[in-house]
C-alpha cells in the first residue's frame, strides 16, 4: 500500500512541477509579448497542447501568434480576404469544390515559409506561396 501511495505522490508532484513550469513559462511569454507589442490593448491568450497562442486585431486584421514553451515563435496567422489568395489556389478550389464557398482564408508564416490555408466545406486546404496545392485535411488549423 505504501508503495502505491509513494508512486501516487510522485506522479502528483511531477504533474504539479510540470504545470508550474508551464505557468511560469507562459507568464514569461506573455510579459515578453507585452514588451514587444506595447501598442496592443486587447490580447486573448489560449493554451493549446504545447503552444501558447496570442490572438489580437491590428489594423482590422485578426492575427494569431503561437509560441512554444521556450518562447519561440512557431507561426503567425493572419486572416485575409479571399481576394488576396493566389489565382492557382482559386483554380484548385473551383475544380474540386465546385459548389462550395471559401469560409475563411489565412496567410501563415512559419519561419521563412509562407503558406495559405483556406477553409472550404469543413476542410483545410493548404497552398504554398504561389498557390500550389500542398495538402487538405479536416479542420485542424488553429482557430
Amino acid at each position: 500500500m505504501r508503495k502505491y501511495l509513494c508512486i501516487g505522490f510522485a506522479i502528483i508532484f511531477t504533474f504539479k512541477v510540470n504545470a508550474q513550469h508551464y505557468n511560469e513559462s507562459s507568464q514569461e511569454i506573455v510579459n515578453q509579448f507585452k514588451k514587444d507589442y506595447p501598442h496592443l490593448i486587447k490580447v486573448d491568450w489560449l493554451k493549446k497542447d504545447s503552444l501558447l497562442i496570442a490572438s489580437y486585431t491590428e489594423n482590422n486584421i485578426p492575427i494569431k501568434k503561437a509560441f512554444n514553451l521556450m518562447g519561440n515563435l512557431i507561426y503567425t496567422q493572419l486572416e485575409i480576404d479571399e481576394s488576396f489568395l493566389p489565382k492557382s489556389s482559386y483554380d484548385y478550389i473551383a475544380r474540386f469544390f465546385k459548389t462550395d464557398r471559401i469560409a475563411k482564408a489565412y496567410k501563415i508564416f512559419i519561419n521563412s515559409t509562407i503558406n495559405y490555408w483556406v477553409v472550404v466545406k469543413e476542410q483545410n486546404i493548404c497552398f504554398d506561396i504561389d498557390g500550389n496545392f500542398i495538402k487538405a485535411n479536416s479542420l485542424s488549423i488553429p482557430h
